[in-house]
């Protein structure tokens, strides 16, 4: 048997369109900082840096788009998941 992190939050039977990135999903239960007594310390921190991240670069960046309709390119990997390029693009004001 083998437990793949990668898979983590991609379950069928609990998301609609497991594969599709969705930034805005709602049910956010998730695996990414484990439960119980085995809950990551820095799960709130990661939280609020990921946050703050997002929120300064559409900020910074409010035109952010992506570059073309081309499909995006996952990274063949059995540990990471994410993608090989994401071409993003600024509209010019």
């Amino acid at each position: 048997m083998l437990s793949v992190i990668c898979s983590a939050n991609r379950d069928g039977h609990r998301f609609p369109d497991p594969d599709r990135f969705d930034i805005e999903r709602q049910d956010t239960r998730h695996l990414s900082f484990s439960s119980g007594i085995h809950t990551c310390p820095g799960a709130a921190l990661s939280r609020l840096e990921g946050r703050i991240a997002i929120q300064t670069l559409l900020r910074t960046f409010s035109e952010l788009r992506l570059e073309s309709d081309a499909p995006l390119e996952w990274v063949p990997s059995m540990m990471v998941r994410g993608f090989k390029s994401l071409p993003v693009a600024v509209t010019p004001a």
